[in-house]
């Protein structure tokens, strides 16, 4: 069995939201899956499937299939989510040359004006 709960707190690191965790799950190596089918098995609006597919698809996670005039919605793979660990890692490291920056910056700067 599947530890779902675990699951959606992993997710959570990434920025996902319960609901975004549950909805990534279910559509998560499914055939594209119409709002509807997605709003009956996780017993929510269309409404909110189709706002929650929103911030999943700006996200990156999912994408939006149209077939014969009808939206579904497929999960992407979690290796997508490598892309944000690196993007993570880079921001890292840009804060770190601007922390080194500044110390270096603002110690010069005091020393200056204590002589």
């Amino acid at each position: 069995m599947i530890p779902t709960e675990e699951i959606i707190k992993k997710l959570a690191a990434f920025g996902l939201s319960p609901l975004e965790s549950r909805m990534y799950l279910y559509l998560y190596g499914k055939e594209p899956q119409s709002v509807l089918a997605v709003s009956r098995a996780l017993s929510i609006p269309r409404t909110t499937v189709y706002d929650t597919g929103k911030f999943l698809i700006d996200k990156g996670l999912i994408e939006r299939v149209i077939e014969y005039k009808r939206q579904k919605l497929q999960a992407f793979s979690v290796d997508i989510l490598e892309d944000s660990i690196r993007e993570h890692k880079e921001q890292a490291a840009k804060l770190t040359d601007n922390l080194a920056f500044l110390k270096q910056t603002l110690t010069r700067a005091i020393d200056t004006s204590a002589q």
